[in-house]
């Protein structure tokens, strides 16, 4: 294998694996309630200083959240 070939294969195994994580992270905050996501996207708790991936996971509660509540007033 070339040098270009494993950068590439890397390159492909590190996006899949974000991607992966990313659609998991969103796929579980989706079966929350509206308190925790409510918790997890409110400033005060300063969940980003819980782990490198809690700036994702308070945006993706944000998200998630915000489509609950236009869900329950659609």
């Amino acid at each position: 294998m070339t040098e270009q070939q494993l950068y590439e294969v890397a390159y492909n195994a590190h996006e899949r694996a974000e991607a992966a994580a990313c659609e998991a992270m969103y796929a579980h905050l989706q079966t929350c309630s509206i308190e925790a996501l409510a918790c997890l996207a409110d400033p005060e708790w300063n969940w980003k200083s819980r782990s490198w991936m809690s700036e994702t996971i308070i945006d993706y509660a944000s998200e998630v959240l915000n489509e609950k509540l236009e869900a329950m007033v659609a």
